[in-house]
């Protein structure tokens, strides 16, 4: 007859905790890696020009838009004013706002969101900073508004 020999209790311990710790590195690689892929997928669209015509969120007001056009050497004169959009892909861009009246602009895309605010912003649902004098001619609250922005192509008028 055979006889199994006892298990030993430390090796069976030692085991346990082997898988455990095995799991462990496990999960927290995937949620690294998830983690990053999420975060690349959201700054994908940082350096990229919008694709849609329109885009619908909040927009904020921004006190730097003349500094900014200064040190981008943009010329404001020919438009209404300038703005920021996240995606810095759209710097040059002009663009047309709805806050509920009738569209202001154009605009000219001056301003663009930093790398490492471009996810936040994303989630929050923002996609558009008017310049102060702008929003107080426009008679905006301090809060952020609901805006839809739409994107003007020079040679076929609306995109």
């Amino acid at each position: 007859m055979f006889y199994a020999p006892e298990p030993d209790s430390n090796l069976t311990d030692v085991s346990r905790q082997l898988d455990t710790a095995a799991r462990s590195c496990y999960h927290f690689a995937m949620q690294t890696i998830l983690a990053a892929a999420f975060a690349l997928a959201a700054l994908t669209g940082w350096g990229e020009p919008t694709a849609e015509n329109r885009i619908e969120g909040d927009a904020a007001y921004h006190n730097r838009i003349a500094e900014a056009a200064f040190n981008q050497g943009v010329d404001l004169a020919d438009v209404r004013d300038g703005c920021a959009l996240m995606a810095c892909g759209d710097l040059g861009r002009r663009v047309w706002v709805w806050v509920g009246g009738p569209w202001v602009g154009p605009l000219t895309v001056v301003d663009c969101s930093r790398r490492d605010h471009y996810q936040m912003n994303v989630e929050r649902g923002r996609v558009i900073d008017l310049s102060a004098e702008l929003w107080a001619d426009l008679g905006l609250p301090l809060a952020p508004v609901g805006v839809v922005v739409r994107f003007e192509d020079r040679a076929r008028g609306w995109r």
